[in-house]
């Protein structure tokens, strides 16, 4: 092992930035470096890439070529590229503890690190705390991360590694379970009835007590010593239009003000932040749009001024200043100060975290900047994908937290992602078609599953979620929702109870209904 008393215990992961100077009054030794936006501009390290700093404070060379020059890796969208960096992060951590460089890694090391990644026995953690432990699903975009790397770096032009330690695919050992995947445990539930999503955000977000009710778990009073007030506005208007509407991660947290419609209605999104690059229209319901308005009147609105106060727009990396806004049929045009005209469509997340609009005052005078990025930090500048990494990551902590402090197993916390709630609404959607389709045709659900009959709701999800193929689609919900279905609850519905109920009813094998396998239904009893 390498000296416990070297300077860390971690790689760090920071981002190559031209936003401000180097802080030269911090330490003498950093007025060296006062030119360091100007020699990475000469080393083509382009804005915000990836840096890696090991716990010595050096940096290998060769991982920045990798993040700022690789084919694989630059072509990515902003939250693929996010993706790789913390996984490879990880990665090189995992070898440092071992002593290893990560151009001395062998196969033995990968198949270490995959159980070390997924396997919850096999790390202690205290109260309060979280293992770094993924499920398979996600470890294969380590796989993939880590596949890119070692492929660039054992190409004949570098041969920075003799050979790739990591094997060409992530699943079984000839034909076996890899070692520790039977105590593999998912951290993260894929599907949450409406009640359950709401504790967890009351509790993970808003700052309120877990409390028991009966057997289940609802929020209770608010805890006097929460200090999460001042985002807690944006984290819930994120989280409530994302289980509202099926956007993508990437997709949402670019979003900009002028995107955000008054009422539900289509809104195009465009191909350079959706998934394929592929266009689409989405909708949002009032009820996620409700409070994205609440929060740009209040919060957001705060923000700004006190950034425009201290001037922290003046000194954005790169802005790209924005002097109108025209509606186009074909989506929305920006006019930017030089007289270019850009299609709001065709802007990457980058870009969109640059856009400031510049306003005038009645008399004609210049007034304040102000992005047109949605969602701000507290600061008021525009926020970068991996703070919504945060913010999950701090909600399902403090849910764990709550569930320890009323004596249940930390294994019984609900741990949400943004995929949870994406993968949620889809089913909500699914079900509510299926049943109108059962209505109108008479179907009852001891009748037989055909999926043939539901082509047109399978469509209509497909569209929503920008899925490739439907078949996409049918292989993520399709038994889900015959589970849904299956229960005598879908054929005692009428207008007068929601879809939400019978979903909660059923989810939790209530009265008339049967237990489906995934979904989470902590508020009716789920916990006994």
């Amino acid at each position: 092992m390498r000296d416990e008393n070297r300077p860390g215990e971690d790689w760090l992961l920071v981002t190559a930035t031209r936003a401000s100077g180097v802080p030269a009054h911090l330490h003498p030794a950093l007025g060296d470096y006062l030119d360091l936006s100007e020699q990475e501009r000469l080393l083509y390290i382009p804005d915000g890439t990836p840096i890696l700093v090991a716990p010595d404070f050096l940096i290998d060379e060769r991982l920045v070529e990798f993040f700022a020059r690789s084919d694989t890796f630059t072509n990515q969208a902003l939250s693929g590229r996010l993706t790789y960096a913390r996984e490879i992060r990880t990665w090189v951590d995992f070898l440092w503890q071992q002593d290893v460089r990560w151009d001395e890694a062998s196969e033995i090391h990968y198949s270490q690190f995959k159980r070390w990644r997924t396997d919850p026995s096999l790390h202690q953690v205290e109260p309060g705390e979280s293992a770094p432990v993924v499920d398979p699903t996600t470890f294969r975009k380590t796989h993939a991360a880590l596949t890119a790397l070692y492929a660039w770096a054992e190409a004949k032009s570098r041969q920075y590694v003799v050979a790739s330690p990591i094997p060409e695919k992530v699943g079984t050992l000839r034909g076996r379970r890899e070692p520790g995947a039977s105590n593999v445990r998912a951290n993260r539930s894929r599907w949450v009835t409406p009640a359950t999503y709401a504790t967890w955000r009351d509790v993970g977000l808003l700052g309120y007590q877990a409390e028991r009710q009966g057997r289940g778990v609802v929020p209770g009073g608010h805890d006097a010593l929460w200090r999460g007030g001042r985002e807690q506005s944006r984290n819930r208007a994120y989280t409530d239009l994302m289980i509202t509407s099926a956007l993508r991660r990437t997709e949402l947290a670019s979003l900009l003000t002028i995107e955000v419609p008054t009422e539900p209605r289509e809104i195009p999104l465009g191909g350079a932040v959706a998934k394929y690059d592929r266009a689409r229209m989405w909708t949002p319901l009032a009820a996620g749009l409700q409070n994205v308005h609440e929060y740009l009147r209040f919060q957001r609105a705060a923000a700004v001024r006190r950034a425009q106060r201290e001037g922290r727009y003046e000194r954005m990396a790169n802005p790209i200043h924005v002097i109108a806004v025209e509606d186009q049929r074909d989506g929305l045009d920006l006019v930017l100060n030089g007289g270019e005209i850009r299609s709001v469509g065709d802007l990457d997340e980058d870009e969109r975290l640059r856009l400031l609009m510049l306003t005038t005052n009645a008399d004609g005078t210049p007034s304040a900047a102000e992005p047109l990025a949605l969602w701000l930090s507290d600061a008021g500048l525009p926020l970068r994908m991996n703070s919504w990494n945060d913010a999950f990551d701090g909600a399902n902590d403090r849910v764990e937290r709550e569930f320890v402090r009323l004596g249940l197993p930390r294994s019984m916390s609900i741990r949400l992602s943004p995929h949870s709630l994406r993968f949620s609404f889809a089913l909500y959607l699914l079900a509510a078609l299926h049943r109108r389709v059962d209505e109108q045709e008479g179907y009852r659900s001891t009748d037989g599953y055909d999926a043939r009959r539901y082509e047109q709701a399978y469509d209509t999800v497909r569209d929503l979620l920008g899925h490739a193929s439907v078949t996409t689609t049918k292989d993520t919900y399709l038994e889900p929702v015959k589970g849904l279905r299956r229960s005598m609850l879908f054929d005692e519905a009428s207008v007068d109870r929601s879809l939400n109920e019978i979903i909660e009813s059923i989810a939790s094998g209530g009265p008339g209904g049967s237990r489906i396998l995934d979904v989470r239904a902590l508020s009716t009893g789920e916990m006994a």
